[in-house]
């Protein structure tokens, strides 16, 4: 008798929600570790208790020379507003640092996107894409299909990551492009 109400003490300690609240949480923070530690190192402010922090992002100048604005246009443009030869230096300079952090920004949030969107097996399948330099798609699948049973799975997979410009298709070659590159540096896979 004694021994079953300590059984029932137990039991009532064990099942109580703060516990099973507990127990629950440290299953979450398991499972999902990888996502939770991609999504702290890329919060870029944070608001608490009236304390507010911000980090910065590193953000690359950019190289005049490696830019491809088309200068004829730009020169025809400032012309036409009859902008003064240090004018149009300071404008073409201005636009070009514009257009630069416009196209990080882009390329950030698409791959924040990817990262949302794909799901684990498309990752590990463009970081095996990094990892060898082209293969047919028959080979593609061949390697694959132990792994991913479902044919369907694997063709959607390859016509995702094609979709999206992180692979490209060669007749009937796949290699992983340079924004599949950035990419899998993006989600710190390469």
């Amino acid at each position: 008798m004694i021994i079953s109400k300590i059984i029932l003490n137990y039991l009532e300690l064990i099942f109580s929600w703060p516990v099973a609240f507990f127990i629950i949480m440290i299953i979450f923070l398991f499972k999902y570790k990888d996502s939770l530690g991609t999504l702290i190192e890329n919060i870029r402010s944070l608001k608490a208790a009236g304390l507010e922090m911000l980090t910065q992002t590193k953000t690359e100048e950019p190289n005049v020379e490696k830019e491809d604005i088309n200068k004829k246009v730009i020169d025809d443009l400032l012309r036409k507003f009859g902008a003064s030869e240090l004018e149009k230096g300071q404008i073409v300079k201005e636009a070009q640092t514009i257009i630069w952090r416009l196209y990080n920004e882009a390329e950030f949030y698409k791959f924040s996107y990817l990262n949302l969107f794909y799901i684990p097996n498309t990752k590990i399948i463009l970081k095996w894409f990094d990892n060898i330099s082209e293969i047919t798609k028959e080979n593609y699948k061949n390697y694959w299909r132990p792994t991913i049973k479902n044919e369907r799975e694997l063709d959607v997979i390859l016509s995702v990551l094609v979709g999206y410009n992180v692979v490209e298709e060669n007749g009937t070659n796949v290699r992983i492009t340079e924004s599949g590159r950035k990419f899998l540096e993006f989600i710190k896979m390469k």
